[in-house]
């Protein structure tokens, strides 16, 4: 039985190989044949600036960390929250400060840049404006926009009017999508008066206004007063000479609110693609798009919807190997090793551990012993010339006996050194050979009973 030997001695082995394998195979595996996850993102219109800031910078560099985007366009970050709530997409770059409400779904991966709330005016309502500072008067029967619904400029703005006290009765409602605001074809006759958007620095939107058209940009500087109630505002300056030098648009540093991107993903996205795409946002030239850059600092932010595990993966791997670590690590190392050295411990092991058991006679190399005494008591018998009828008898019986117990152990695996059976099969069978050799020799001759010769008589008589 060679194929069972052969199983039987290297069981063991194979088992820590296996062993092994299931403890460092998924690693290489995977380090070999990386998986590629295929994720959709919005950054709301295809013609704001996150979708500038996504394309040229974290597309390419979340291909690097295995993460193909697709880019989704929508209608603002409202409808952006709501699509990725649904699940009909999976990553969103949408403004800070909106509401939760049925949105359970949501998981924030990061803060990010700040973006600002731009109030722009055509320029005669911006000169009256610097004249007597008074806004709902600017306001009333002008055609304003206040974005699309669903936008989040939209919630702002309307949040900004309410503040004020302007009623939406008191102008003519334009919405206006950022496409239609900074397309070359749009005139400015079908640009409203008065155009709320909300974008990182610069906007397209306030590029294309003033530039074409002499918009200005009307402060919003009361910020502080805002974040009593809401923590998600910021104050954020809009440089002197932001989108004109001459004229100097805006003439000087002003103050308006500011939101902060997020950058959200639904709850089950894996966690290994959300911490691969954290890094490509944070250890890549995203974070470095726009002054100051993105730091792990962002983290420390108070986050707006429950963070998703993937992001707090990333942060923990970037944190310092401290000594707690390198202990567990060690433990860790050391319970694998040890576990992978027990299978070829236990094969070395095997003969001592076998001679701790009481089973007499669990070696081949016993019985081959055994059969050698048996042969030196046969060879002294024949070396006497005596008549051991009897004794040679006794002796095959005993080697008959040895033969069908090694077998039954070698049949039961018991046997350590199993492959020396066939040298203990042909070591019986010669010594067979010559015990029965031995006993036709020795046969004690027959003697003639009484009753044979009164046979013997009748038969002659006859």
């Amino acid at each position: 039985m060679p194929s069972a030997r052969f199983l039987k001695q290297h069981t063991l082995a194979l088992g820590g190989l296996l062993l092994l394998l299931l403890v460092c195979g998924p690693f290489l595996y995977r380090q070999w044949n990386p998986l590629v996850y295929h994720l959709t993102l919005t950054t709301g219109s295809f013609a704001g600036a996150n979708y500038q800031l996504v394309t040229h910078y974290l597309a390419p560099a979340a291909h690097q960390q295995h993460i193909e985007l697709s880019l989704v366009p929508t209608d603002g970050s409202e409808n952006a929250l709501d699509a990725v709530q649904q699940g009909r997409i999976q990553l969103a770059l949408v403004d800070g400060g909106l509401s939760h409400e049925g949105r359970d779904n949501i998981r924030e991966v990061a803060p990010l840049f700040l973006t600002a709330l731009h109030l722009l005016v055509r320029r005669d309502i911006y000169d009256t404006l610097l004249e007597n500072h008074d806004l709902r008067a600017a306001l009333r029967g002008k055609t304003v926009s206040l974005s699309t619904v669903g936008s989040g400029t939209h919630t702002f703005a309307r949040k900004i009017l309410d503040r004020l006290g302007i009623p939406t009765s008191a102008f003519t409602e334009t919405p206006c999508t950022i496409h239609q605001l900074v397309d070359e074809a749009s005139t400015a006759a079908q640009i409203p008066a008065i155009v709320f958007t909300t974008s990182s620095l610069p906007s397209p939107v306030a590029n294309r206004l003033v530039r074409d058209f002499g918009y200005r940009i009307y402060p919003l500087d009361f910020t502080s007063a805002v974040r009593l109630n809401d923590k998600a505002a910021y104050s954020v300056t809009i440089p002197i000479d932001t989108y004109s030098i001459s004229p100097n648009v805006p003439d000087k540093d002003i103050t308006t609110i500011g939101r902060r991107t997020l950058f959200v993903t639904h709850k089950d996205v894996p966690a290994e693609a959300i911490a691969q795409l954290a890094r490509a946002v944070f250890e890549g030239d995203f974070a470095k798009a726009y002054d100051p850059p993105l730091t792990l600092d962002q983290f420390n932010l108070l986050a707006e919807f429950p963070r998703h595990p993937g992001a707090q993966a990333f942060v923990n791997s970037t944190l310092p190997i401290t000594q707690e670590t390198l202990q567990n690590l060690s433990q860790y190392i050391g319970l694998i090793g040890a576990i992978a050295c027990i299978p070829p411990c236990i094969i070395m092991m095997r003969p001592y551990l076998r001679r701790l058991r009481r089973d007499p006679f669990r070696s081949v190399h016993d019985y081959l012993l055994q059969v050698s005494l048996l042969e030196a008591r046969i060879f002294a018998i024949d070396s006497s010339g005596s008549d051991a009828h009897a004794i040679l008898h006794d002796l095959r019986n005993q080697l008959n006996h040895l033969k069908r117990e090694a077998m039954d152990l070698y049949h039961q695996e018991r046997l350590d050194d199993a492959d020396l059976i066939d040298t203990f099969l042909a070591q019986v069978g010669d010594l067979r050979s010559h015990l029965n050799a031995c006993i036709c020799h020795n046969h004690p001759p027959h003697v003639p009973s009484t009753s044979d010769h009164d046979n013997a008589h009748q038969n002659l008589s006859s």
